[in-house]
């Protein structure tokens, strides 16, 4: 499609500026009537682009004609008689924020050019050095600047007024992290007005028992320039109770792409860290309930075989030490506890007679013996623990190649926590007297699971224990 060459210009780099599709409205305050006939004449010889001109030759007139609206740009003389400097500037601004100034003077004075960039003119012009590409190219273009700082303004009042009508609190910060913005809803978050938020830098409301530690973990979000999302703190209300916040930010860059701050919102998430807590302290008074009810069970055992007992409690240390070696989790560990001391259990089914026998078994005692971790599984499945236990007792004869009992599961298909209690179950056995034989001793136990590391037991298990013993003292 063609342009339309009425409305277009390049410059000399052969870019296109933003197209203007309408006459340019001039407002001329200016009392020199040479220099109202030069910038007619110039706007006149103008083909690319359509000025309408108007002259006033005083500040009053001036200010008379901005009421009634439709300028475009005002072309300001800062010396007219009536009223001198920049102080002329600020009752043109104040008629008409909306619209473009253009500063005309005689003056060639750079800090008077500088303060009145600084107050909002658009451009500063010397008279005499003025010629009609340099007036053309300083209209348009201080009209493009001003339109797109009151879009930019016109966005930020939308910004704020949604950011007072959220619940969530809207803030700006510095490099620093002092607060240059807050929404108001912080005063019912935090208990700060606004206007006493700016005077904070962010980390001002931290827990002081946190302070130096979530200065270093803020910084250490912020410094990556990169927006973050849910970044959780303890925060002290100006009443002093405990406010926690979940923050999300993102970086404020200029026009060069350079960090000048950051944005964000805080949402208040105390009720939900309150039922959170509620919730946990529920968990740990339900586990010491289930701690209650597995050590009633293993005190159970006790009357009846005390030597089953030290064996469970032998093996609990054994494997929960080997489990802490190995870097699992405390929660695992916490469920191989509760397996261990009761994971024979299922031997208050054993005919007392096969237990104590002081005799080798036979193959039919045997079998029956090996019932003991069904009976144990069938007993404790119907106690809803936190932890696997009663698949932890029901596996924990199974060995790695498919040999064992009573499912013949092998490799992946059996917990980690019962390879441990394997290898715990079988070291202290060894170790320890049995009514049929007398204890065989550490060195023959750890020589029977490194000899079957691989084909019976896990070797990272077994490596794990042998360690525990030989370069770490471990003892029953």
């Amino acid at each position: 499609m063609e342009e339309d060459k009425n409305i277009r210009r390049c410059d000399g780099s052969g870019r296109k500026d933003k197209i203007l599709d309408k006459t340019i409205k001039v407002l001329l305050i200016e009392n020199n009537q040479l220099d109202v006939q030069s910038i007619q004449e110039m706007l006149t010889k103008e083909k690319n682009i359509q000025f309408e001109l108007e002259c006033v030759d005083c500040l009053s007139k001036g200010l008379k004609r901005l009421v009634k609206g439709g300028i475009d740009v005002v072309l300001l003389d800062l010396c007219l008689p009536e009223n001198k400097g920049l102080s002329i500037f600020g009752k043109v601004h104040n008629q008409a924020p909306q619209v473009a100034i253009v500063v005309q003077t005689v003056l060639a004075d750079e800090s008077t050019a500088v303060k009145a960039l600084q107050k909002g003119a658009q451009d500063y012009l010397i008279k005499g050095s003025v010629n009609r590409d340099l007036l053309v190219r300083s209209l348009r273009h201080s009209i493009e600047r001003k339109h797109t700082e009151n879009a930019l303004r016109e966005s930020e009042k939308k910004f704020r007024k949604i950011s007072e009508n959220i619940l969530e609190w809207v803030w700006e910060i510095d490099t620093n992290g002092k607060y240059t913005y807050s929404s108001s809803i912080v005063k019912k978050i935090v208990g700060y007005k606004p206007e006493e938020i700016i005077k904070k830098h962010f980390y001002d409301l931290f827990h002081p028992d946190e302070l130096e530690e979530m200065k270093k973990e803020a910084f250490k979000v912020l410094s990556k320039k990169q927006s973050f999302k849910g970044f959780i703190s303890r925060n002290m209300h100006k009443n002093g109770k405990i406010v926690w916040l979940s923050t999300s930010g993102w970086p404020i860059l200029d026009e060069k792409g350079s960090l000048i701050g950051f944005k964000g919102v805080n949402i208040d998430i105390t009720k939900r860290k309150q039922v959170e807590e509620k919730i946990r302290q529920s968990d740990k008074k339900l586990q010491r309930t289930l701690k209650g009810v597995i050590h009633i069970i293993a005190s159970t055992i006790k009357t009846r075989d005390f030597y089953l007992t030290a064996h469970q409690q032998r093996v609990t240390k054994l494997a929960c030490a080997i489990a802490k070696e190995l870097g699992l989790s405390k929660e695992k560990i916490n469920g191989i506890h509760m397996a261990g001391i009761i994971h024979d259990l299922g031997k208050i089914g054993i005919p007392n007679e096969i237990l104590t026998k002081n005799s080798r078994l036979t193959k039919s005692e045997f079998n029956i013996i090996k019932c003991h971790s069904i009976i144990g599984y069938r007993i404790l499945k119907t106690i809803e623990f936190p932890w696997p236990v009663a698949q932890i007792v029901l596996q924990h004869h199974e060995r790695i190649n498919g040999s064992g009992y009573p499912q013949r599961l092998s490799g992946r298909n059996i917990l980690i926590e019962a390879k441990i209690l394997a290898v715990a179950d079988v070291v202290e056995a060894m170790s320890s007297h049995r009514p049929y034989r007398p204890p065989l001793g550490i060195d023959k136990a750890l020589e029977e699971i490194f000899k079957n590391k691989g084909i019976l037991y896990d070797p990272e298990v077994v490596d794990a224990c042998i360690k525990l013993f030989r370069e770490k003292e471990f003892k029953f």
